[in-house]
């Protein structure tokens, strides 16, 4: 196992941002009173705050066909469970080996 004096400071930085989006993004869950049932879509809004992207990203990316999504009317929603996926498949190693 890897570890954190190995890392430089750039890839430490990099992980306590990914470390804070989390923490953070568990924290307005918990403040909204939301559950997992209550949270199976999302809107713009709150997937860009679990991605830690900006919507204008996020639509680039709809567009593209990197990022599924639903619409309704003129608004987005995203499955959380596929987004929770985007994320992993999408994630660069951040340890040397």
């Amino acid at each position: 196992m890897e570890s954190l004096n190995q890392l430089s400071i750039n890839e430490f930085k990099s992980l306590v941002k990914i470390l804070i989006k989390e923490a953070l993004f568990e924290l307005q869950q918990t403040n909204t009173g939301s559950t997992e049932k209550d949270n199976k879509f999302l809107t713009m809004n709150e997937a860009a705050s679990l991605l830690g992207l900006v919507p204008v990203t996020i639509y680039k990316k709809v567009t593209a066909g990197e990022l599924p999504a639903f619409k309704r009317g003129k608004r987005l929603y995203f499955e959380k469970e596929t987004l929770l996926k985007y994320i992993q498949d999408n994630q660069k190693p951040i340890l040397k080996k």
